[in-house]
């Protein structure tokens, strides 16, 4: 398809999140001169932002362009365990709690 348009390009799927094959990566960069990183969590604080940084950090001579990314929408992610959040607000809403000066937990009924 990229091809039609004249568009070579190379794939890197990055089995594991960490660790992850940066040479491979970096081999492909020096080669190519661009990156997009593709994922889809959302676009702050992902994996994609490390990779990001990392190929800054050993090829930022090689790029041609700045490293692009194609992520998820920056929404809230639902809690995986909501019995346990559950739990614990229910009991920090019948209890008052204060942290006193040696910062241990006093909880008052």
């Amino acid at each position: 398809m990229g091809e039609e348009k004249g568009i070579k390009a190379e794939i890197i799927d990055l089995r594991t999140v960490f660790p992850y094959d940066i040479e491979t990566v970096e081999k492909s960069v020096k080669k190519t001169g661009r990156v997009l990183i593709t994922h889809e969590a959302p676009i702050t604080a992902g994996v994609g932002a490390e990779l990001a940084a990392k190929i800054h950090e050993r090829c930022f001579l090689h790029l041609h362009a700045p490293v692009a990314r194609v992520c998820g929408y920056d929404l809230p992610f639902p809690f995986i365990y909501e019995p346990v959040i559950y739990y614990i607000a229910k009991y920090l809403n019948s209890s008052i709690c204060q942290i006193d000066s040696k910062y241990t937990m006093k909880c008052l009924s």
